[in-house]
C-alpha cells in the first residue's frame, strides 16, 4: 500500500510515513514558548525572565506579568 502526504511525498512504508508527517509538525517546545495571552489565547514570546508589561501582537492588549525560569508566575490582564 502507498501513503501520499498532502505535500506530495509518498511512502510504501507506514512507519516512514509517519515519521515524515511528524517532520511538518511544529516542535511541542516551540508551541508552548512564552505567556499565552488572556485575551484571545495567541502566544506573546518573553524572555525566561521576565516582569513587566507585555502587549499581544494578535489583540493588541496588555498583560502584566512575572516570568521565572520560563515558568508564567502572574499574568493579569490590563
Amino acid at each position: 500500500m502507498t501513503y501520499r502526504c498532502s505535500c506530495g511525498a509518498s511512502f510504501e512504508d507506514v512507519e516512514q510515513y509517519m515519521g515524515h508527517k511528524r517532520s511538518h509538525q511544529e516542535p511541542p517546545q516551540a508551541q508552548k514558548k512564552g505567556v499565552m495571552c488572556l485575551g484571545c489565547g495567541a502566544t506573546i514570546p518573553t524572555p525566561d525572565d521576565y516582569a513587566g508589561m507585555v502587549s499581544c501582537p494578535s489583540c493588541r492588549r496588555n498583560m502584566k506579568v512575572v516570568v521565572q525560569g520560563g515558568e508564567v508566575q502572574t499574568a493579569v490582564l490590563r
